[in-house]
């Protein structure tokens, strides 16, 4: 989406079928264009029209973890728990950088150690959690753990010494 299609948006009848998801169109480009209070200001009204849709779920959250939302990010993890149709793995995931955002590190080794005993991670998550602990935590227990899980897969990992 382009700057000048988010400037049309602005005349778009409220009415229309397609206002749900124009709207929905302009808050993930704001958020990828790191418009982080603008994509919050327009997820409000997301929130009024249809708070229950699972990709409404998500933006809550993804906007509470990026605005230090606490109470935000906690209702739409909440929801998203609840909700049998999102991918829990993804959520796990989000929670960490929930955890990260607040800078609350045990939270967060928690839940990555939580994860790695998910017998379930595709080799793209399990690379996805080992950088994360690599670059983010930094923890060397979950970094050994990390390469052991790793190994029974046949996966091999070549890092770079952090000199």
């Amino acid at each position: 989406m382009k700057e000048l299609k988010y400037e049309d948006f602005f005349s778009t009848n409220k009415s229309k079928n397609s206002y749900k998801k124009e709207l929905t169109n302009i808050i993930k480009f704001l958020l990828q264009k790191k418009r982080i209070i603008e994509a919050k200001y327009h997820f409000s009204e997301l929130e009024k029209i249809n708070p229950n849709h699972l990709i409404v779920m998500e933006l809550g959250l993804e906007i509470g973890i990026k605005t230090f939302d606490r109470e935000m990010s906690i209702k739409y993890h909440n929801l998203l728990i609840k909700n049998n149709k999102y991918n829990q793995i993804d959520l796990a995931f989000k929670r960490i950088n929930f955890y990260l955002s607040i800078n609350n590190i045990e939270n967060a080794s928690s839940s990555v150690l939580s994860l790695m005993d998910e017998i379930n991670l595709d080799n793209g998550s399990l690379l996805k959690l080992y950088n994360l602990i690599d670059s983010e935590l930094d923890d060397k227990i979950l970094i050994n753990k990390a390469d052991e899980i790793l190994r029974k897969k046949k996966l091999r990992l070549i890092r770079e010494n952090k000199g």
